[in-house]
């Protein structure tokens, strides 16, 4: 499919006006020499939200310097945000690009709009490198009460010679942060319901959709986790990179270099859960185009990884002994410090058909 996108410059941003022109030919390299995309997904823990007499530890500012360093070292050129402050809405749409994107690359990175349907306390952001990557649409999926907006992001990739060619490849981006509570598997899988209704109802096939986020599943049985790895309709499945017909509650060694939640053993003052590194809670989960087809934009295999796990912490912090070495030691302070999640991240391969 062609698709011609002209950008038009307007207060400072750049806006996609773009028409299709949809016929068949042979698809021609949009991506000279291959490019490729990071993109990570991290739930950053109440971050932004204010200290309380409970929860003293939860300080924005300390919270900051652990998240640029982060990125600074991860450098993503997506990035979905997880379990932010909704309030106020510039915390996610200005404090974040000023105080931490910023720091990793000068005024690189844009976002997708705020949206809180659901009236939650808590929010989602995707962020994005402006020079890579241009933003097309949102459309919402589904929110509840106590529920972050579940929305649908299209985006564009941005090869070298688009202005030439006008000829470029969606990326279709599911941004959710899951029910927590192991009582609430029924919940998780009626917000996971009604993204696969959703995806159905507006799509003949899925091309290069991903869903990425916190799924809070307490082991990889759930019903809702399994019913998009498994719908009905094979046409809509979607691909864990990291999934084994094991179980990561009964058996969180088979998933030892996959766990991302908890990073800590013990309660610290920011009230995240404590039990050490022992479930899968974060996902980045992959249409069949991604994976399986031959496709100008491809998964590209043995990418998925979770920063900060060695395998090597099953049931114990992520800091303990023996000493880990999957990042520098600053960074793998500062994701014990941030939240109780690890970041997960995969790269796309932009490259010809």
């Amino acid at each position: 499919m062609k698709v011609t996108v002209f950008l038009m410059k307007k207060h400072g941003f750049f806006i996609p006006v773009f028409v299709f022109v949809i016929f068949f030919q042979a698809s021609n390299a949009f991506a000279s020499g291959g490019d490729t995309i990071k993109i990570i997904s991290y739930n950053t823990l109440n971050y932004g939200l204010p200290s309380t007499d409970d929860c003293p530890g939860l300080l924005t500012f300390k919270k900051h310097k652990y998240l640029r360093e982060i990125l600074e070292y991860t450098r993503p050129d997506i990035l979905g945000l997880i379990k932010m402050t909704a309030t106020p809405v510039t915390f996610t749409t200005d404090t974040i690009p000023d105080k931490i994107l910023d720091s990793v690359c000068y005024h690189c990175y844009d976002h997708t709009p705020f949206t809180n349907i659901s009236h939650y306390t808590k929010e989602n952001m995707l962020y994005f490198r402006k020079d890579k990557i241009g933003y097309l649409s949102t459309k919402y999926i589904y929110s509840d009460v106590g529920t972050s907006d579940i929305n649908h992001y299209k985006l564009y990739y941005k090869s070298k010679d688009l202005a030439v060619t006008h000829d470029t490849q969606f990326i279709n981006i599911i941004l959710v942060h899951l029910e927590s509570g192991g009582s609430n598997s029924d919940i998780r899988a009626t917000e996971l319901g009604a993204v696969m209704k959703y995806l159905q109802q507006n799509n003949s096939t899925l091309n290069n959709f991903i869903i990425m986020g916190d799924f809070n599943s307490k082991s990889s049985h759930e019903k809702g986790y399994q019913s998009v790895l498994f719908p009905n309709n094979d046409k809509f499945r979607f691909y864990d990179p990291v999934y084994n017909s094991s179980d990561w509650k009964k058996n969180p060694e088979d998933y030892a270099m996959y766990l991302t939640q908890s990073t800590r053993e013990e309660v610290l003052s920011d009230c995240g859960a404590a039990k050490g590194m022992y479930l899968v809670f974060d996902h980045i989960l992959l249409s069949n185009s991604l994976v399986n087809e031959k496709n100008s934009v491809k998964y590209l295999k043995g990418s998925c990884k979770v920063i900060g796990q060695d395998g090597k912490h099953i049931n114990i912090s992520l800091n303990d002994a023996p000493t880990n070495m999957a990042a520098p030691k600053y960074i793998i302070n500062d994701l014990y410090f941030m939240s109780t999640h690890l970041p997960v991240e995969i790269k796309l391969l932009m490259s010809s058909k």
